[in-house]
């Protein structure tokens, strides 16, 4: 049974990169594009070949053999191998040269998905807690360069926090506040103090760019 999916010739969104640096979006991405063939679910494994028929105790080894034929010969299965060879193209299309190695020998692409799954969440707890790290230790700023330097390191950081959020890894916008607080001159107290206490506080509104905006 021929497919009819039209095979694209290239990844239509940017690929994986080698480190891992766009992994969660490249996985939303990922998500939109195959489902636009009906391929989303297989790829992430949710979607299972039919399962081999099961020999009966009443039933002789040719009459279950003629079923196991009759079985792998059908359009059902013939209809997922070629849709799972397909999904594993596809993923060769979105991925940095440098993990075509995963592919090698395996004919299922959710394990070749599962393989990056593992190898790039783990990228992003480390990337995540150094991150965190560098919040917690942005410096204090003695005028108005460290300060706008100051600024800067910490809205890198949180565009950095985004590229990388998901549920589980997410900074708390307040966190980013009070670093950014602590790290204004002392002659910025009265503003800090203000701000900490201002209704858009109290409401839990207080944005980066709100407090920047008030500097």
């Amino acid at each position: 049974m021929s497919s009819n999916i039209r095979i694209p010739s290239s990844f239509p969104h940017s690929p994986l990169d080698a480190n891992g640096s766009n992994y969660l979006s490249w996985v939303t991405s990922m998500d939109l594009w195959l489902s636009l063939f009906n391929l989303w679910r297989l790829l992430i494994g949710d979607e299972k070949e039919p399962q081999l028929p099961i020999k009966l105790s009443t039933e002789s080894d040719a009459i279950f053999a003629q079923q196991l034929a009759t079985h792998i010969a059908s359009v059902d299965v013939m209809s997922f191998c070629e849709r799972q060879s397909i999904t594993k193209g596809l993923l060769r299309m979105a991925v940095h040269s440098s993990n075509l190695i995963h592919f090698t020998g395996v004919s299922d692409p959710a394990l070749v998905w599962k393989v990056l799954e593992n190898k790039y969440q783990a990228t992003i707890s480390i990337h995540f807690t150094r991150l965190m790290g560098h919040v917690f230790d942005l410096p204090k700023a003695s005028d108005s360069d460290s300060l706008t330097l100051s600024i800067k390191e910490v809205t890198d950081i949180k565009a950095q926090f985004k590229a990388i959020e998901s549920t589980e890894w997410k900074c708390n916008e307040y966190t980013l506040v009070q670093a950014l607080l602590c790290a204004l001159p002392d002659f910025y107290a009265p503003l800090s103090q203000l701000i900490l206490h201002s209704a858009d506080a109290n409401a839990g509104k207080l944005t980066l760019e709100g407090v920047i905006n008030q500097i």
